[in-house]
């Protein structure tokens, strides 16, 4: 089975592409797609968020499908990352953020699910489930940024903005409820 892509603007300028014909083990919608490299071969992988990929049985439960760089361009190989424990109409995958949150040299990846975040590590084989962090907040927008100097994200929604601090190892929350600093959680 196959999944044509095509690439926005900005992917094509990120990854030099303007559509490409790889292999899959699903077809489903794409809602967003990044570039990264999240085994540390040096080459642009390609991390698209499949919401509402079938997973493990479960309708709707999402996932995150890796399509990894090449020589040239996107190679034929690919993995679907979901959760370990994937629930129907979930979403993972709805929103996506990358950068190497815990500075280890491979792109970690966060995902937004039904009233969770899913983080998943880099590594040489590619993105491992790392950790669920419950959220209050059903698919926020969020945006990998470096406030300071190791790997954030901030992530909006129900007209709040918390920043998820990166750090060796963890992300931690550092939350801003309507503008207003709260606490921080470790």
């Amino acid at each position: 089975m196959t999944v044509r892509v095509c690439w926005a603007a900005l992917m094509t300028a990120a990854i030099g592409l303007t559509g490409t014909t790889v292999p899959a083990q699903a077809t489903t919608v794409v809602r967003q797609a990044l570039p990264d490299d999240v085994n540390g071969d040096g080459r642009v992988d390609v991390i698209a968020g499949t919401h509402l990929l079938k997973a493990k049985g479960k309708s709707d439960a999402g996932g995150v499908v890796v399509y990894f760089g090449g020589p040239a361009e996107v190679s034929a190989t690919t993995r679907i990352v979901t959760l370990a424990k994937p629930v129907t109409r979930e979403n993972l995958g709805r929103t996506l953020a990358t950068a190497d949150f815990d500075r280890d040299g491979y792109a970690d990846m966060l995902a937004s699910a039904r009233r969770k975040l899913a983080l998943f590590r880099g590594s040489k084989t590619g993105l491992r489930e790392a950790r669920v962090i419950p959220w209050p907040v059903t698919a926020p927008a969020m945006a990998a940024a470096d406030f300071d100097g190791d790997g954030d994200v901030a992530v909006t929604g129900n007209k709040q903005v918390a920043v998820l601090r990166g750090g060796e190892r963890s992300l931690r929350l550092s939350a801003l409820a309507n503008g207003a600093r709260s606490t921080t959680t470790r």
